[in-house]
Order: C-alpha cells, then structure tokens, then sequence
C-alpha cells in the first residue's frame, strides 16, 4: 500500500507545475484531508504532541478548517458543549486553541448551587465566568439562572448575555438573589 503523505513529499520535490484552478483544488484537498483528520484526534492525544505538531495543529485549526470542520474538532474535543451560531470562526479557534494549551478544561455545562459556585477559588471562579459568558447555550444561561435565581421572574424574559451579565455579578457576590415576594 502506498504511503499517500510519502508520496506527496517525493512528487513536491518533482516541483510540479499546476494552473491556478488546480493548485486551488489541490489546496482544498488538501485541506479536507487535514480536516478529516483533525476530526478524529482526541483532545488528550493534541496536548501530549511534541511543539512542532501542535504549532501545526494551531495553524491548520486556524487556515484549513471551515467552521463546519471546526464544529466537528470541537464536538471530539468537548462533547458536552454545543457551539452557538453567534460564535465566530475565529473565536472558535482561539477557544480550541486554549484547549489544546491547556489554558482551560473542556466545558462541562454548570449544575452547581450559586453557594457551591461563590466558594471557588479565585482562578476556579474565572474558569466559571468564562464558560458563562462564553462557552454557555442560552438554554444552559437560563437553566443556571433559575437555580441560582429563581425568583428574579424579570430576568427570564432578557436576553442571553444580560441574563449571563447577571449571572457573573451573583457568582462574584456584587449582587444577591432576589427574594420571594
């Protein structure tokens, strides 16, 4: 059986010539290829690779994947997130790029009681602020919300990123649950 990525190194040495339209075709098999592959390597796998592959996935995740291809890494990558229509392709790459350094963990939707949540360390705190305003579907936003706090009835009609706004302000005790009237 033929090495494909031996192959394609030995006829790049041949410095074959190709029209436009071809080198552009070539390109994008190429880039299906990479993000075929990049589709099936495990989170765990990425971070263990030496520097010169990680830098590698870093560029291909940022100039080969289209969003759709992105969405599929991220799903092996954190399969309990869904990632919204409101994230871009660039924030997309940077979220998974920090993944791969090890920046932060992968995203585990928040369950936990605003008292178990304000009794976090420091940097555990900031973990959750940013899964809040950044990695949370608004169905997770509203459901922590009405944990956190139910009796704030406004609150539930607002959108996402008020409702995520607020949630950081309870998590960093600037402000308490409304009450029970």
């Amino acid at each position: 059986m033929v090495d494909r990525v031996v192959a394609l190194q030995q006829l790049e040495t041949l410095r074959p010539t190709l029209n436009v339209t071809a080198e552009r075709a070539f390109e994008k098999a190429l880039n299906k290829a990479i993000a075929l592959a990049m589709s099936g390597v495990d989170l765990a796998d990425a971070r263990k690779a030496d520097p010169s592959t990680q830098r590698n996935i870093k560029s291909a995740l940022e100039d080969c994947l289209t969003m759709a291809e992105l969405k599929k890494v991220s799903k092996k990558w954190e399969p309990k997130r869904t990632v919204t229509s409101s994230t871009s392709h660039q924030e997309l790459v940077d979220q998974l790029t920090e993944l791969l350094e090890e920046k932060r963990t992968a995203f585990q939707p928040p369950k936990m009681s605003l008292a178990q949540a304000r009794s976090f360390d420091p940097k555990e705190a900031a973990a959750l602020a940013y899964q809040i305003e950044h990695l949370c579907t608004p169905a997770q936003i509203k459901s922590l919300l009405k944990k956190w706090d139910k009796h704030n009835q406004a609150l539930l009609t607002r959108g996402a990123e008020a409702q995520s706004n607020h949630l950081i302000v309870l998590l960093n005790g600037e402000a308490n649950p409304a009450t029970k009237l």
